[in-house]
């Protein structure tokens, strides 16, 4: 008879895995409140969980995340432009992609599979710690149920699957302890050893690690490198140095893999710095303060401790993204924080080394020095202020804290099976006393954390989000009902994506909303910004009402969708007021008034009367192939008080920037107007320098100033330059810019020969 068949079954470790995922799964749903929520609607349904959801929708549609034809019309979404290398969860998006087919079913899945994932490899950890089992399963469902799951939620989804750091910081201590983690298999069958082997389950761990989360990966590599060096220092073994050099290698070829389809499309079609834009500053504003990690999270149950974080985020500088450990792991990381000062002493003064303290608590030194270095690379100016130097791409370092976490439970575990053996040994070594005594304090340990760990009032948000999610349903249902298949629409106004905000607040993750809601159509947002295929719409808005409705009906458009929200009043109620008149009839308009739908069909069919397919063509290849002028440099949008908004800029020399994803010359004429705030009559001249270096000198007639010039623009980003001189004022004299673009002479003879006679060029 086995061995595992020896032992009862309670005796044996997977009932403890089963027990703790029960467990985890249960707290999780009463956190959660589960009960309030709707399987089918996501629990977050603003900002980045939308993106979350395209993700797992473009993954169960077309098989994997990089290409989404229903997005950026007509050319669709491509996501190698925004490097991402979480490809983990996308597999994981395409696993529960099988148990639903609704994919927001897909995303609340695997938000509430992090939550026992991540107790299950934390216990796994804590086990090989030689943490008792009891003292294991409560740390472990803490872990899971970390402030930091709920601050991420289903908008940093991919972050808040942490269920790999508990993996990766086993490899790391054993590096730490010169452990190998290469062993060969010495029995058994050829194909089962090494299934088996050690070497095989540190190379999956790797695997996992390098594909889970890039940040995890980073942060996992410091750790490796640090465990490594140490083990040299403190023994001079170079074999175990070279294993967790080959352990941290593994993982970061795997990382680069990852990152592979995404570098070579940047290769290929050139880099695009506005998809990603990263400040070096951003390391310091989104770092860690080791009064953060102490002080209870923001959203803790107990009114007066949420009190006391809300006036510290309030009243003290770089808040960052609010990170918290909760007050078990607050403990451990005070007592590593003290062990830490314990071995600083006893090296300076050896007469204060406890052989005990080694024996029983040697463990806590190596959790304490890895909790040191994540400290350290984390915190405010710490050591990743060092890594920025080379790169801006990782500024997230209080995501670190999800490491320090799992560190810290581990060294609040030690401590707290110290004290159950205690209370036990003054039991009288009665059994019955004894495993009462760990029942109880262990129970004591996982309600009060559960208590300060968990949000207060989670499902406060729920009605709301349902009504919101069931309106925009209501309302994408009728738009897709009055059109066929396939049929493209312009959204406006053009919000940038990812990571932008219109001027009334509105995130540029609310473009995503119309694909989210429908299945067939073809919508103008969701480009990666950066590049003329994606930004198109920005230069199309920029015409009035009349040529907006021709230019895009003539790029084969059957709709415009308007998103009020997104418009300052003014600008909205000017928009639609144009659109009204130019097609003359009457727009559609959701429930709750936040959007409204033109039908271009009518004037689609016009347009296919009057000119041929060859001449629509042309114009659309000039609409959806524009030359992209950015002016934002120097000029910044902003509103009057009628609420209309315009691009304004107070300096004398403003850089505009032209980008061309041609490979020609394009002739064409640069358009606009300038109009001078506040300036005395007569003041005031804009010298205009072209890419070629042409000179033009444009006069302002009551404060105006038209622009048409005949410009060339080549292949690639080149710019041009506004220079006003002429101002006597004490104080500079502020300029708006309005509808400034590079249009093509297919476009303008098109727009002049719109309402007129039938033109071919």
């Amino acid at each position: 008879m086995k061995r595992w068949l020896k032992r009862q079954w309670w005796q044996q470790e997977w009932p403890l895995y089963l027990l703790c995922a029960a467990i985890t799964g249960t707290l999780t749903a009463t956190a959660l409140e589960l009960w309030n929520a709707k399987l089918t609607v996501p629990l977050t349904y603003w900002g980045d969980a939308l993106a979350t959801a395209d993700h797992f929708k473009t993954v169960m549609e077309t098989g994997w995340f990089t290409y989404q034809p229903l997005l950026s019309a007509p050319y669709g979404q491509t996501y190698n432009d925004f490097p991402t290398a979480e490809n983990l969860s996308f597999m994981a998006a395409g696993v529960f992609g099988f148990i639903s087919r609704n994919f927001f079913v897909a995303m609340n899945l695997y938000y509430f599979f992090g939550f026992i994932a991540a107790a299950l490899t934390a216990l796994w950890l804590f086990r090989r710690l030689g943490i008792s089992k009891i003292v294991s399963l409560v740390m472990a469902t803490l872990f899971a149920l970390a402030p930091y799951h709920f601050i991420r939620g289903e908008s940093h989804l991919f972050l808040a699957s942490y269920y790999i750091v508990p993996l990766s910081i086993w490899i790391v201590i054993k590096a730490i302890r010169g452990e190998s983690l290469w062993t060969k298999p010495h029995k058994g069958s050829p194909r089962l050893r090494w299934l088996t082997s050690q070497a095989t389950g540190t190379l999956v761990i790797l695997l996992l690690t390098a594909t889970a989360e890039t940040y995890y990966a980073v942060f996992f590599l410091i750790l490796i490198a640090f465990a490594g060096v140490v083990r040299l220092i403190r023994t001079g073994e170079w074999r175990r140095f070279w294993g967790a050099a080959i352990a941290g290698g593994v993982a970061a070829i795997a990382l680069v893999i990852n990152t592979l389809p995404a570098t070579i499309y940047a290769l290929i079609n050139g880099q695009n710095p506005a998809s990603l834009v990263r400040s070096r500053v951003d390391v310091e504003v989104y770092a860690l303060k080791l009064s953060q990690l102490l002080l209870p999270w923001n959203g803790n149950r107990v009114p007066f401790l949420r009190h006391i974080r809300n006036l510290y985020d309030q009243k003290y500088p770089l808040v960052s993204e609010s990170p918290a450990l909760g007050a078990v792991a607050a403990i451990g990381l005070i007592a590593l924080l003290l062990v830490v000062g314990y071995v600083v002493a006893t090296a300076a003064l050896p007469r204060l080394r406890s052989e005990r303290f080694a024996e029983r608590f040697g463990v806590l030194t190596q959790l304490a020095a890895l909790t040191l270095v994540a400290f350290l690379f984390s915190t405010i100016g710490g050591l990743s202020t060092i890594i920025s130097f080379l790169t801006s791409s990782l500024r997230g370092w209080n995501r670190m804290s999800i490491y320090i976490a799992v560190l810290s439970l581990a060294a609040s575990g030690i401590l707290l099976d110290a004290a159950i053996r205690w209370l036990q040994k003054r039991a009288n070594k009665r059994p019955v006393l004894s495993g009462a005594i760990a029942i109880v304090v262990s129970g004591a340990v996982l309600t009060g954390g559960y208590v300060d760990q968990t949000p207060a009032n989670p499902s406060a948000d729920y009605p709301a989000t349902i009504g919101a999610f069931n309106a925009d349903a209501t309302w994408f249902a009728r738009v897709d009902s009055e059109l066929p298949t396939g049929a493209k629409i312009l959204q406006l106004p053009y919000q940038p994506f990812p990571e932008t905000v219109s001027a009334t607040g509105t995130q540029s993750s609310d473009v995503l909303l119309p694909f989210l809601h429908t299945t067939d159509l073809r919508w103008s947002g969701g480009g990666i910004k950066g590049r003329p295929r994606a930004d198109w719409p920005g230069v199309i808005e920029q015409y009035s009402p009349p040529d907006l409705v021709a230019l895009a009906a003539a790029s084969g458009f059957s709709g415009i969708h308007i998103d009020r929200s997104a418009l300052k009043k003014a600008d909205a109620a000017s928009l639609e007021s144009g659109l009204t008149d130019a097609l003359n009839i009457a727009p559609i308009v959701s429930a709750n008034k936040r959007f409204v739908f033109y039908d271009l069909r009518a004037k689609c069919t016009a347009l296919r009367a009057r000119y041929s397919a060859a001449v629509l063509h042309r114009v659309e290849k000039s609409v959806v192939v524009p030359v992209i002028v950015d002016s934002s440099a120097t000029f910044v949008t902003t509103t009057d008080a009628q609420e209309r908004s315009f691009e304004q800029t107070t300096a004398s020399i403003s850089p505009i920037s032209l980008t061309s994803a041609g490979t020609k010359p394009v002739h064409g004429t640069l358009s606009g107007t300038v109009r001078l705030i506040d300036a005395p009559p007569g003041v005031g001249q804009l010298t205009v320098t072209l890419p070629n270096g042409t000179i033009y000198e444009v006069r302002f007639t009551n404060g105006v100033a038209k622009i048409s010039l005949p410009i060339v623009v080549m292949p690639g980003v080149s710019s041009l330059t506004f220079t006003f001189t002429g101002s006597t004022a004490s104080k500079p004299i502020a300029m708006e810019l309005h509808s400034l673009v590079v249009e093509e002479p297919v476009v303008t003879a098109f727009l002049s020969h719109n309402t007129m006679t039938p033109w071919a060029p």
